[in-house]
């Protein structure tokens, strides 16, 4: 059953990952990384579908974790990268040269080591402190993308890829301190806890980034980039919110960091593939 709903996720957000950056590719470039996006992506029927699709994925991935173990399903999960990017290049008719293909199996084998072997952290929430300073660094980076960042980080997809990446991570530790607070203080903790007004701030700033991302390049350049980096960062910071967890030693240590060194690599290629090319605009 874990595995069925895992793949049910993986191909609910395959399909709002394609719809999506169709959606963003048809936006204005104007309106990169300002509020009037939005606007422009409500107004779009592929965006309002792929939202619908990330809903049904995010439920089908928590009744999956909620049956089955991380190590079983997230790997799976993660497989819609794949799926998005060939669904994408089928529906367009487009070929993935031979240096593409090598760099998009080396970022998906490095986001499977990376959740196969992370350490899974704690079940509590850590100190307030801890909590405080990543609430701050995804409202901070966020509002810097938005104003001051604004002009460095639309000079390329990738950039703007990293951008969301990062802040989805932020967004991954805030909604599991917000899950919980709800196990510990119920529904009314929860609308009466900062936590949940913080994610609803950083998951709209992360929208902005994350859509513009998908507006200034080629697919293949900004999801292995979006779907690596929020798993890596998300993981960091759980980990030093709440700690490590049991088992986890040197040697996991330096194959996660290996894992890391082979995504950072595999970006590289699939962006300067995207800039030989002209596929960022």
């Amino acid at each position: 059953m874990a595995l069925l709903l895992a793949l049910g996720a993986a191909l609910a957000f395959a399909g709002a990952t394609v719809l999506q950056f169709e959606a963003s590719q048809a936006a204005p470039r104007s309106a990169s990384l300002r509020i009037g996006l939005v606007r422009h992506l409500v107004g779009d029927r592929r965006f309002n579908l792929g939202a619908l699709l990330d809903v049904a994925g995010g439920v089908a991935q928590f009744f999956a974790l909620k049956v089955g173990s991380v190590e079983v399903v997230m790997p799976v999960v993660a497989s819609g990268l794949v799926i998005a990017i060939v669904a994408h290049h089928v529906q367009r008719r487009l070929a993935i040269v031979p240096r593409d293909a090598v760099a998009l199996a080396g970022s998906v084998l490095a986001l499977v080591v990376v959740l196969v072997v992370a350490p899974q952290g704690g079940s509590r929430l850590g100190s307030v402190a801890a909590q405080l300073a990543v609430a701050a660094a995804g409202l901070g980076g966020g509002a810097v993308a938005l104003t001051v960042g604004r002009r460095v980080l639309l000079r390329r997809g990738w950039y703007l890829a990293a951008a969301g990446g990062l802040l989805l991570g932020v967004v991954s530790v805030v909604e599991r301190s917000v899950g919980l607070v709800w196990s510990q203080r119920g529904t009314l903790g929860v609308l009466e806890s900062w936590q949940l007004w913080t994610l609803l701030a950083v998951g709209a700033l992360a929208l902005l980034v994350v859509q513009s991302a998908f507006g200034a390049a080629r697919l293949l350049t900004v999801a292995p980039i979006v779907a690596v980096a929020e798993p890596i960062v998300g993981s960091a910071l759980a980990v030093w919110v709440e700690g490590a967890g049991p088992g986890f030693g040197p040697g996991r240590l330096a194959i996660v960091f290996g894992a890391i060194v082979l995504e950072a690599v595999s970006i590289i290629a699939l962006a300067r593939g995207a800039r030989d090319e002209g596929g960022v605009r």
